[in-house]
């Protein structure tokens, strides 16, 4: 009986140890990595990193950390696809890792698929309670549409993690787009009340949950702190992966968020190491270019962009940056020597949109361009094939009406800015503008609401006070018959 239960057994076990070898050969093995014809482009030390990584992951498809590794290296280098090939197989070897879910998930948004960051960010928020995967899922639903998982997700990153200030600031939003002023008030006040990455945004915010309640006085008060201001969505993992992440994109966008914040020593500093390494890229160049112009050195962002044109002739943003660096110096003299810069600006707006006739800038400052000549119905089509182009601004059409009431056509002017108002109800600008064309045509009780409005957001302004006044004395009611003075004899 021992003896028949041990053969049982062994048969058991060879049979068994037959099955794992046929399930070995039988199951795919992991593809070659990806390779992509980007890499000639990015600096050769970087460019060598990836190709490294590469062979390593081909020396050891099965291994997912060397997966990994290639994908931060491509995303690092802004080559997505690549990057979401990676950390797929990755996944497909080891699926119980949420940072590795997380950055697909990033790298899936980046791309602009909506729907396969929400999966894989569901995945990640499975695996941990870190409060950014929460809230990160909870505003791409909310984006989606599906607010009630939103709000589920966003609860729980607060549960997770109260300390975590974007967190509520995320759950505010929610409560926002829903027109919950009350209780988004409530967490504004708390987080505008305390130093932080996103203080001066959550004024902004609370102007919206104060105007929502009808608070105009202290909406009006948080506005003016806000001013400006915009979000930032950072978390620790984020934040990491920027920190120790390599690559050329990455220390690009370094130098345009120094910029961004007025830090143009730093940012000049470090796009000129970037040239050093790569000194025919014709894009760095162009950036360099604009921080030396909005640092005020006019001199040295001309001689960059004259020598990228000298080499890739055909390169529109530079024709373009070189047209505005040209009008700033026309701004500086006079005379012949200002006309003879703008006829320069104006050639180079030429070509630029005669490379690519679709980019909006040109074809605003072209309009700017006409302007200066009164050449006002050449610089309205400008500005209207500027808003074509470009049919998410607000300052092109914005420019629209302005010429339109140089003009005198105050029809057009309100045809014009009555849905940039509804688009953005705080731009004190077009609804001075509206309010004023309103005037004009006599339609005075239509221009006493807008201007009351305008009025409020910016109570210091003696133009907006001005124009209300008229608006409200064209509106008082005609004297009554006692009020009316007895005829001389």
């Amino acid at each position: 009986m021992r003896r028949s239960t041990r053969a049982v057994l062994a048969g058991v076990l060879a049979l068994s140890a037959i099955g794992v070898w046929v399930w070995r050969l039988s199951a795919p093995s992991p593809p070659a990595p990806p390779t992509t014809a980007d890499l000639d482009q990015l600096d050769p030390e970087v460019a060598g990193r990836i190709q490294l990584a590469s062979a390593q992951v081909s020396a050891a498809r099965t291994d997912a950390a060397r997966w990994v590794n290639l994908g931060k290296l491509y995303e690092a280098n802004e080559l997505y696809p690549a990057a979401r090939e990676c950390y797929q197989q990755a996944l497909a070897l080891r699926d119980v890792e949420p940072r590795w879910w997380y950055r697909l998930a990033i790298t899936c948004v980046t791309l602009g698929d909506l729907d396969a960051a929400i999966a894989a960010m569901q995945r990640a928020a499975a695996l941990t309670d870190y409060a950014p995967v929460h809230w990160r899922l909870g505003l791409w639903l909310l984006e989606r549409g599906d607010d009630e998982a939103a709000g589920q997700a966003l609860r729980r990153a607060t549960r997770n993690d109260p300390n975590d200030a974007t967190a509520w600031l995320a759950l505010a939003r929610f409560h926002l787009q829903r027109a919950e002023y009350r209780p988004a008030a409530v967490l504004l006040e708390r987080l505008a009340g305390h130093p932080g990455r996103n203080t001066a945004y959550a004024h902004q915010l609370l102007g919206v949950a104060y105007r929502g309640q009808g608070r105009t006085e202290d909406a009006d008060a948080a506005f003016r702190r806000g001013q400006g201001s915009e979000a930032d969505w950072g978390d620790p993992w984020q934040d990491e992966f920027h920190q120790h992440g390599e690559g050329f994109g990455l220390r690009m966008r370094q130098a345009a968020a120094l910029a961004g914040r007025g830090q143009f020593r730093g940012s000049i500093a470090l796009l000129e190491r970037l040239q050093e390494q790569k000194p025919k890229d014709a894009n760095l160049v162009n950036n360099l270019a604009i921080v030396y112009r909005e640092s005020g050195r006019l001199d040295e962002s001309i001689r960059v962009l004259k020598e990228v044109l000298a080499t890739t002739p055909d390169f529109y943003p530079s024709h373009f940056n070189l047209a505005v660096a040209y009008l700033r110096r026309a701004d500086q003299v006079d005379g012949d020597a200002a006309a003879a810069l703008r006829e320069r600006a104006a050639g180079h707006l030429d070509r630029a949109l005669e490379v690519n006739p679709s980019y909006a800038p040109a074809h605003a400052v072209r309009g700017d361009l006409l302007l200066e000549y009164e050449r006002n119905h050449e610089a309205l089509a400008s500005f209207r094939e500027a808003s074509r182009c470009d049919p998410k601004s607000l300052d092109w059409p914005y420019r629209v009406a302005r010429v339109q009431a140089r003009l005198g056509q105050w029809p057009g002017v309100v045809e014009t800015l009555e849905p940039l108002t509804h688009r953005a109800p705080t731009f004190v600008a077009a609804l001075y503008g509206l309010g004023e064309a309103y005037l004009m045509l006599k339609r005075f009780d239509e221009a006493q609401p807008v201007l009351a409005e305008a009025a409020r957001l910016r109570p210091d302004d003696q133009r907006i006070a001005l124009l209300l006044e008229q608006a409200r004395a064209r509106m008082r009611p005609a004297p009554g018959p006692l009020e009316r003075r007895a005829p001389r004899r």
